[in-house]
């Protein structure tokens, strides 16, 4: 498997990142940083950074705050593809619903509260919640395969019924 590599500023303009390792070098070539300066703004080694960004590792807890903080990422964009890929300063996105700010300002405050089991509690929420967008994805692509194939057995069906 080849291993990605730091985007430059001006490749991220048309990138589409697909997976959080590629948000994640979306956000560090939009920053303009080097893989050693974010790894220093961050606090994750280079060798963690590396496995974030070829989807070998899963962002932690601490990494998603750090995110958020540094560069007013949204964590949900983050981690799924969906929203915004940033906040604005008060907390919320652009026409964000009030109880999703809601929730995303609680998550900040366990983030950023320094209590153990409250991060360890909602890192492995975002893990399960991982899990189910996963899984959900996986399910849809199944879903529409068993579709297709029964499309074909249908027009396979019609063809044996026309010969005489």
């Amino acid at each position: 498997m080849s291993r990605k590599k730091i985007l430059k500023k001006e490749q991220a303009k048309h990138f589409v990142p697909t997976s959080v390792g590629d948000r994640i070098n979306y956000i560090i070539a939009r920053q303009n940083l080097t893989s050693t300066a974010f790894s220093k703004l961050t606090g994750v080694s280079t060798g963690n950074l590396n496995g974030l960004i070829n989807d070998d590792n899963k962002p932690s807890s601490k990494f998603l705050a750090r995110m958020l903080e540094l560069f007013n990422v949204n964590i949900n964009w983050l981690l799924t593809g969906n929203g915004s890929k940033y906040i604005k300063p008060d907390g919320h996105e652009e026409d964000e619903d009030p109880g999703t700010a809601d929730l995303l300002a609680r998550a900040r405050r366990v983030l950023t509260s320094g209590n153990s089991v409250a991060v360890d509690t909602l890192e492995r929420n975002i893990r399960y919640f991982d899990y189910a967008v996963t899984t959900e994805e996986k399910l849809r692509k199944t879903e529409n395969r068993v579709k297709k194939l029964a499309h074909d057995m249908e027009e396979v069906q019609a063809t044996l019924k026309a010969q005489p």
